[in-house]
């Protein structure tokens, strides 16, 4: 449950984080800029709590309107992507207009980044020298790390951040690219499936087995290789000390002629031992691999540590369902391994249906076959080789769109954010540069001086992001760390990314040094 959470919530908090801090920067930014306007004020009367006031007003009606138009955005995307997943995955799509309900956390961070971050500068009023800010000399700031001042930790935050979040991203691109070149190793084209409660699994059998066209029906706990998020994960081991990573897949006997999966060595389960849960398991040939050296695992005892620790024997190796290519290889998904079907007291179960011919002439028969009285969602029956497919149009794609639109405003935002940052930071050292100048430094000299800084600034960043995020990715989402091994390159592909765009940043907030005139900014002392 909490990788689920840091892994849908976590990326949307990180974002709504940076957009709040610039924000803040640029309110405070502007209160800074202000600065002179509030002295005036204090001197010709104005007491503190009179600007606060009048600061807490304009923030609070530009944070309402803000955060207004950002949550009729937020209404029309959940409206969107809930009709896109609609029609094949209805239960997601439940869940995604369930998202209605974070609207007032969004709206209030956004009312308290606006409403805080904009008063602030009046409360600095009261240890400010209202002489010296009437005679425009800037004020200063006493937090320093390292050389750098507050300003400076707030790029360091943003591009940390956003070089996490894209390279996250990254991971899920490489994950989903994957999956489109899994195929399957059995004649899906011939098999249809149907979700079935199960209580209803020895009527819905009975119906659909009498359907004109289809030969052989079986049931499982989840299609076969159709969704690695739903097997059971567990852990097998052997007394040998040998353990693996696998899908757990109750099934029944006819599963495998079913599928038309053969079984390679050994047997499948007797008519007596489904249901009976007696102590055998039928391993894939992945599976067996994973814990004999030649892959001949039949007659070992192993154990399946999800909710029990009793032992079971191999009594079969069965065909892979699935070919999944480098996500295999790197142990991303777990083999299947399966055992006698018991049926559970919640959730549903799979009908698999064998139709020799053409499945989508008998579909529909098979959907009304299905029905049951006491069941009010209507069955909606997939024919296994779409339902194996990784499409665009399913909630992998919405899914992906999600993180694409993650990652870009992510990196707009830090990018921006940079940008503000250092604008400021350029014109508030603008009589410094002139100086400089004055006495003699040529302004490239200057400008290579400010890149310079600003630059290991960066690349700091860059590498405490990408740090970070191979520390959470570890810790929360062990099953994604094998793709930094499919693609090492994507690393430094995504820093590269990340670290260009910062540099335009960079480069476009300080060339105004180039066309700094000396004289111009020495008017300013």
């Amino acid at each position: 449950a909490t990788t689920g959470f840091a892994f849908t919530l976590g990326p949307a908090l990180v974002l709504l984080l940076i957009g709040c801090v610039n924000v803040s920067c640029m309110l405070m930014a502007r209160g800074i800029e202000r600065d002179a306007e509030f002295s005036v004020r204090r001197a010709l009367g104005a007491t503190r709590l009179h600007i606060v006031r009048q600061l807490f007003t304009e923030n609070a009606l530009l944070a309402a309107g803000g955060g207004a138009i950002g949550c009729g955005l937020a209404v029309a995307i959940l409206r969107v992507v809930s009709s896109a997943l609609a029609a094949e995955q209805p239960l997601l799509a439940e869940r995604v207009a369930a998202g209605f309900d974070l609207l007032p956390l969004a709206l209030v961070a956004t009312m308290a980044s606006c409403v805080l971050f904009g008063t602030l500068p009046a409360v600095r009023l009261s240890r400010r020298d209202i002489a010296a800010a009437l005679n425009g000399v800037p004020a200063t700031y006493r937090v320093h790390i390292a050389g750098y001042g507050a300003r400076d930790l707030v790029v360091f935050f943003e591009m940390g951040s956003a070089v996490g979040l894209v390279i996250f991203a990254a991971m899920i691109f490489t994950l989903f690219g994957e999956l489109r070149g899994a195929t399957p190793l059995f004649p899906a084209e011939h098999v249809v499936s149907v979700d079935v409660r199960p209580a209803d699994v020895r009527t819905v059998r009975e119906q659909v087995l009498a359907v004109p066209g289809v030969t052989g029906v079986t049931i499982a706990s989840v299609m076969p290789g159709g969704n690695i998020v739903r097997s059971r994960a567990a852990k097998i081991e052997t007394d040998s000390g040998a353990a693996a990573l696998v899908s757990r897949i109750p099934a029944e006997a006819s599963l495998f002629d079913t599928l038309g999966v053969p079984v390679l060595r050994g047997r499948s389960f007797a008519r007596t031992e489904v249901g009976a849960a007696t102590g055998v398991v039928v391993l894939s040939e992945s599976a067996a691999r994973a814990i004999a050296p030649n892959g001949d695992a039949l007659g070992m005892r192993v154990r399946i540590s999800e909710r029990t620790t009793a032992t079971a024997i191999v009594i079969g190796v069965s065909r892979d369902v699935m070919n999944y290519g480098a996500l295999s290889r790197a142990g991303l998904v777990p083999p299947e391994v399966y055992v006698p079907y018991v049926p559970p007291t919640a959730g549903d179960a799979v009908l698999l249906a064998r139709v020799p011919g053409d499945p989508h002439v008998v579909i529909h028969a098979i959907a009304s076959a299905a029905v049951v009285p006491s069941d009010v969602r209507r069955p909606q029956p997939r024919v296994a080789s779409e339902s194996l497919e990784f499409r665009d149009a399913g909630a992998g794609g919405v899914l992906m769109s999600m993180f694409e639109m993650f990652s870009l405003v992510a990196l707009l935002l830090a990018a921006s954010g940079v940008f503000g940052v250092i604008s400021q930071s350029v014109a508030q050292r603008t009589r410094e540069f002139g100086i400089r100048m004055a006495l003699g430094a040529a302004p490239r000299r200057v400008f290579a001086m400010v890149l310079a800084r600003e630059g290991k600034l960066i690349v700091a960043a860059l590498a405490t992001g990408a740090a970070i995020t191979v520390g959470l990715t570890y810790s929360l989402f062990a099953e994604l760390t094998p793709l930094s091994i499919v693609r090492p390159v994507m690393w430094f592909e995504v820093t590269a990314l990340c670290g260009g765009l910062a540099a335009i940043a960079v480069f476009l907030a300080t060339r105004r040094i180039l066309r700094l005139a000396p004289i111009v900014a020495l008017r300013r002392l």
